[in-house]
C-alpha cells in the first residue's frame, strides 16, 4: 500500500489545535504548527500508513484513523513533542496488558504514537451513572501497579506546586475565595503526608477517557501518568462529565452517592475519596485561571457545592 501524498492533499491542522499548541508551547509550538503537514507526511511515509479520516473535537493533539500496509486500522496521534507527551507514551507502556488502549509503536521525541482502535468507542457518559461508577472502578483496578523505574512520572507532590504558584500571583489575579483555596491547600498537604503506597495512576480518568470496546468491555485512553496513592484517581471522575455534572440540580447528592459507590467497589475510605476530590477540584481551577475567559466558573460553582458536603463522607 502506498502512502505517498503531496503536501497539498494533507489535511490542515485544525484551528483549535493550532491555537492550543501555540498557547501552551509558545514559539516551539508555533514552529511545530507551521511544519505540521511535514510531520504528518513523515509519519505516514515512515510507518507506511494511509490516512482514512481525521477525528473531530480535537484539543491539543492531531488524531486520525489510519490503515497500515496489511490493511489493519489504527489511530495515529501527533503532538508537539513535550514532557507530557513523553509521559503519556511511558504510561501506556506501563499500562500494557491492562484496561488501557494498546500502544502499537511510538516516537515520543518526534511527537507521534500509533494506537489500537477502540470500537465502537462510545464514552462512559453514555451509561447510567451508577453503572458508570462500577465500570470506572473496574478499569482503575486493572490499571494500577507500582512504577518499575524512578523519575519517569511526576508525582502528586509535583502537582501540588500549583498552590504556592497561585499564592505568588499578584492579588488581582487571585480571583478565588481565599478561605476555600487555603482549605484545599492545607487538605492537599495533609493528604500527601498521609498517603498510602504509590502506584502509577492515569491522572485524568474521566468519562471521555473510558470508551466502549465491545458489549461488556471498556478501554482507557489518554493517560497523563502520575505517581500517587490509588485514592487520588477518583477526582477527575467525580467532576465529570462536564458540563452536565456541574449543572445537575442535585449535584451534592450525586457526589455523595458516587463517593459511596466507588468507596464500596474499591475498598477505600469514602472521606479520603471526597477530600481528594475537593482538593483536586481547586487544583483544576488553579490550572484553568489563564485570565482569558470565564470558563472556570461552572467548575468553581460545583466545587463550592462539594465543599459544603465532602466532610459528610
Amino acid at each position: 500500500m502506498s502512502s505517498s501524498r503531496v503536501a497539498g492533499e494533507l489535511p490542515e491542522l485544525p484551528t483549535v489545535v493550532r491555537q492550543n499548541v501555540e498557547t501552551y508551547f509558545g514559539d516551539v509550538g508555533a514552529a511545530w504548527c507551521r511544519a505540521f503537514q511535514e510531520h504528518l507526511q513523515s509519519a505516514l511515509t515512515e510507518w507506511q500508513l494511509e490516512l482514512k479520516y481525521v477525528f473531530p473535537q480535537l484539543s491539543i493533539n492531531f488524531v486520525c484513523l489510519v490503515c497500515d500496509s496489511s490493511g489493519r486500522e489504527a489511530v495515529l496521534k501527533l503532538g508537539c513533542p513535550n514532557k507530557d507527551y513523553y509521559t503519556e507514551c511511558k504510561a501506556l507502556e506501563h499500562f500494557s496488558d491492562s484496561s488501557a488502549v494498546a500502544l502499537l509503536r511510538h516516537d515520543a521525541a518526534r511527537g507521534r504514537m500509533l494506537l489500537d482502535v477502540v470500537s465502537p468507542g462510545a464514552s462512559l457518559a453514555s451509561v447510567e451513572d451508577d453503572r458508570a461508577m462500577h465500570v470506572a472502578a473496574n478499569c482503575m483496578k486493572r490499571l494500577w501497579k507500582p512504577a518499575t523505574e524512578e523519575g519517569v512520572f511526576p508525582t502528586v507532590e509535583d502537582w501540588y506546586v500549583a498552590f504556592p504558584e497561585y499564592w505568588g500571583l499578584e492579588p488581582r489575579k487571585q480571583v478565588l475565595e481565599e478561605a476555600i483555596v487555603r482549605e484545599a491547600d492545607h487538605l492537599f498537604v495533609d493528604l500527601i503526608r498521609t498517603m498510602g503506597p504509590s502506584v502509577v495512576l492515569h491522572g485524568d480518568l474521566h468519562h471521555d477517557n473510558i470508551l466502549s470496546n465491545g458489549t461488556h468491555s471498556w478501554t482507557v485512553i489518554d493517560p497523563k501518568g502520575i505517581c500517587g496513592e490509588p485514592e487520588y484517581e477518583v477526582g477527575a471522575l467525580l467532576r465529570n462529565p462536564m458540563p452536565s455534572v456541574f449543572n445537575h440540580p442535585q449535584a451534592e447528592q450525586v457526589f455523595l452517592r458516587r463517593v459511596a459507590l466507588l468507596a464500596d467497589r474499591l475498598g477505600f475510605d469514602p472521606y479520603r475519596l471526597a477530600a481528594w476530590s475537593f482538593a483536586q477540584g481547586i487544583l483544576s481551577l488553579l490550572w484553568s485561571l489563564d485570565g482569558k475567559d470565564d470558563g472556570w466558573k461552572p467548575c468553581y460553582a460545583w466545587v463550592k457545592k462539594i465543599h459544603s458536603v465532602y466532610t459528610q463522607c
